[in-house]
């Protein structure tokens, strides 16, 4: 079975080493893509990136790549056979967004003082420090540029994404969401998410937090 597997902000794909797992766009050497928008980036990620595996592939993703991941499944980018989200969030209600907005700013700032600075701050967010060091967690200062980390950030972070609630019937494949027994907040997202789907399951992992891969 295919496995094509996105990783999250400011990762690599080593996170996914076992399987077919790209860079997504602003990445390590990959470019940013055509548009400023978040769906048509992911739409020309997936036109310049298509996987060569034969058949329809499981499509995994882990919180930026599930964004990503749900959003080629609602825009029928490709033929999925089964969707994995890990720490998703379908996206932000409008009164949500100025807050999100402001906080990603912030997260610019650091981006431009450098990327030690911004590993720095970013990883003692306390969203990503809930379980222990993951051996990926320090790959992608070795791999990523201050200008991709930006665009990544700028068009395909949260605030930038559609709000895709009550989008969620149309997947007609069965989804799978994944969460971290910790990770209170997007729990939440998930067991809200479950009723709305039409074939999904909720698998919790104990002991972790938001990076439950």
């Amino acid at each position: 079975m295919n496995h094509l597997c996105l990783h999250g902000f400011a990762q690599s794909p080593a996170l996914w080493n076992a399987f077919d797992a790209p860079w997504l766009p602003g990445h390590g050497l990959a470019p940013v893509c055509e548009g400023d928008d978040f769906e048509s980036a992911v739409k020309a990620f997936v036109k310049n990136r298509h996987p060569r595996a034969n058949g329809d592939p499981v499509l995994i993703g882990y919180s930026m790549g599930a964004r990503v991941a749900l959003s080629i499944a609602l825009q029928g980018l490709l033929p999925i056979r089964h969707l994995v989200l890990y720490s998703v969030h379908p996206g932000l209600e409008e009164h949500e967004r100025p807050m999100r907005r402001a906080q990603e700013e912030e997260w610019q700032s650091w981006i431009t003082q450098g990327l030690d600075v911004f590993a720095q701050k970013f990883g003692a967010l306390p969203v990503l420090n809930q379980n222990p060091p993951h051996p990926d967690a320090d790959l992608w200062r070795r791999s990523q540029t201050q200008q991709g980390l930006s665009w990544a950030l700028r068009t395909l972070g949260l605030a930038a994404m559609p709000n895709y609630w009550d989008r969620l019937n149309e997947l007609t494949m069965p989804v799978t969401l994944v969460v971290g027994e910790y990770d209170i907040a997007y729990r939440t997202h998930a067991e809200r998410m479950l009723p709305l789907l039409r074939c999904g399951e909720l698998r919790v992992v104990q002991g972790v937090g938001h990076l439950c891969v």
